[in-house]
């Protein structure tokens, strides 16, 4: 039996009840996958302690905490969650890699070490900047393309298959990503062939609120 099914102090929520998490994340409200996954446009879980003042929401982003940071028994819980469930399975699909986000007062730096016990994490700062998109000139070089089904299927281009990755790790699917999202790439002519050497693309798209994603490579194989 996994894990999530025998938590004491908190319980999984279905899809349909993720709204009674909805008010614990305000303090993280810069993280447009939260709110996608809690109205269903972006997969992910969410649990949620006995007592409904604490909750921890998994998307593709990472792992989010909210609500009181004074549910020490739920937190102890979490951790066995991670070490026992969430990690190993995220691993066995090849991530090896997680982020654990938290709100930044001071109160909650005593949770992360219940949270991450024997986990060995690592602590790096992270900024978000937030932008208007009304009235931004779209007029760009002739090296940015937009990333759209034509260049999607294009046979020429070094960096295509990592570019494609990097859609369907955010999306359900290339036809969602096609739908509803939006981005645009670097080509640059090399001894090789014309080469993605850099893109920017919608992460998830909220209503009228998109996330966005930018990669650099010096190399991008294809």
């Amino acid at each position: 039996m996994a894990y999530s099914h025998k938590l004491l102090h908190g319980v999984e929520l279905t899809s349909q009840n993720f709204c009674k998490a909805s008010g614990l994340f305000d303090d993280l409200n810069q993280h447009l996958s939260i709110k996608g996954v809690i109205s269903g446009v972006v997969p992910g879980r969410v649990f949620l302690s006995n007592d409904c003042k604490t909750a921890v929401l998994m998307s593709p982003q990472g792992f989010f905490l909210g609500g009181s940071p004074e549910n020490t028994s739920f937190f102890e819980e979490v951790n066995k969650l991670l070490s026992k469930e969430l990690l190993p399975k995220l691993a066995s699909s090849g991530k090896l890699d997680y982020v654990v986000f938290y709100p930044s007062d001071e109160t909650w730096e005593n949770v992360l070490k219940l949270v991450m016990k024997d986990l060995l994490p690592l602590r790096s700062g992270r900024m978000t900047f937030t932008h208007d998109l009304n009235g931004v000139d779209t007029s760009h070089d002739d090296c940015i393309i937009p990333v759209n089904a034509s260049l999607l299927k294009r046979q020429d281009l070094v960096g295509l298959n990592e570019l494609i990755g990097e859609i369907q790790e955010g999306w359900p699917s290339l036809e969602a990503y096609e739908d509803r999202g939006f981005g645009c790439v670097a080509i640059q002519n090399t001894d090789e062939d014309p080469t993605i050497i850099s893109w920017c693309l919608t992460d998830w798209v909220v209503g009228n609120e998109c996330e966005l994603g930018i990669q650099t490579g010096e190399k991008i194989s294809r």
